[in-house]
């Protein structure tokens, strides 16, 4: 977890890793917001986006998504938008592809849960005694 300034959130990928690998984590996922209300990505968040995507390919943890979510329904998924390409499938085709219509319904039902589990999310507990230690 990153806490931001005003506009702006310093995340490095050592400090996203760090608990996944304590964790043993077998993915993860990006998610924060636009208080901003525009869920669209900003040149930022492209770039971290493609740095924690290499490094998980490298530390073999599955990337399955970065969702930036900007109040009420609004949200944006880089997922959804194909712009997250899964790093162990680099070079090889895939039989099917999920229809654009499948991954929003996927990605809007992953966010509900999570956004459902709030503070009672083992996984944030953890994280966050992890981070007082």
């Amino acid at each position: 977890m990153s806490l931001g300034t005003l506009n702006e959130s310093i995340v490095h990928p050592r400090d996203v890793f760090r608990p996944a690998i304590a964790l043993n984590a077998y993915a993860i996922v990006l998610m924060h917001n636009h208080p901003s209300g525009d869920p669209m990505p900003s040149e930022p968040d492209r770039s971290i986006t493609a740095e924690i995507s290499d490094g998980a390919a490298l530390l073999r943890i599955k990337f399955l998504d970065h969702v930036i979510v900007a109040g009420g329904t609004k949200y944006f998924s880089f997922k959804e938008a194909g712009a997250l390409q899964n790093p162990w499938r680099r070079g090889k085709k895939t039989k099917t592809k999920a229809k654009k219509s499948d991954r929003k319904r996927e990605t809007l039902s992953n966010v509900q849960a999570i956004l459902a589990l709030g503070k009672r999310s083992p996984l944030r507990r953890n994280t966050q005694a992890f981070w007082k230690s």
